[in-house]
């Protein structure tokens, strides 16, 4: 189950879709106003079209205790509380793995202890004992550097209460 701002919501998780969708009906639980939005029109599966101009901006969604942001646009469905497009799961990096029917957010992680103290040359046991080889002024730790996202997946399981580590993000959802 897929929270949306707080609530269960049936969720489909569709990269064909553009855009991000809510129900008429499951937007009346909303506890957020609606913004106008320029007319989109939206292509359904039977070669129709309707226009949508409605918009929730912001909303949280929350998956296996992973929290996110998520505009959706007011649609007349009646199947799925909301459907979650490509404009979402490409911005959370999200690996449908049908197969295993889990959803993977693979997230990028800029990872830094602020709490660690700057050593010096004097705290250094290999440093100090070669004095010749290592400047006497040491300009500080390397600088901080960006992970991939492959090396930082919090594991996230359908009904779990909290992340399990850092070797995958995977939420159990039925798709």
């Amino acid at each position: 189950m897929v929270l949306i701002c707080h609530r269960d919501a049936s969720a489909l998780f569709d990269p064909g879709s553009t855009y991000s969708y809510v129900s008429s009906y499951f937007a009346l639980y909303l506890d957020i106003s609606r913004d106008p939005l320029s007319s989109v029109y939206v292509s359904m599966l039977v070669g129709d079209s309707i226009i949508v101009e409605h918009v929730y901006r912001s909303c949280l969604v929350i998956i296996g205790g992973f929290e996110a942001s998520i505009d959706l646009l007011l649609l007349n469905m009646v199947d799925f509380d909301v459907i979650l497009g490509i404009d979402w799961l490409s911005a959370y990096h999200v690996i449908l793995y049908c197969h295993a029917k889990t959803v993977t957010l693979a997230m990028s992680a800029f990872v830094r202890d602020v709490s660690a103290n700057t050593p010096t040359v004097e705290s250094v046991p290999i440093v100090r004992d070669f004095p010749d080889v290592f400047p006497a002024d040491l300009l500080g730790m390397p600088p901080d550097r960006y992970m991939h996202s492959s090396y930082f997946y919090p594991t996230l399981s359908y009904g779990a209460s909290r992340v399990e580590g850092f070797k995958g993000t995977t939420a159990r959802v039925a798709l």
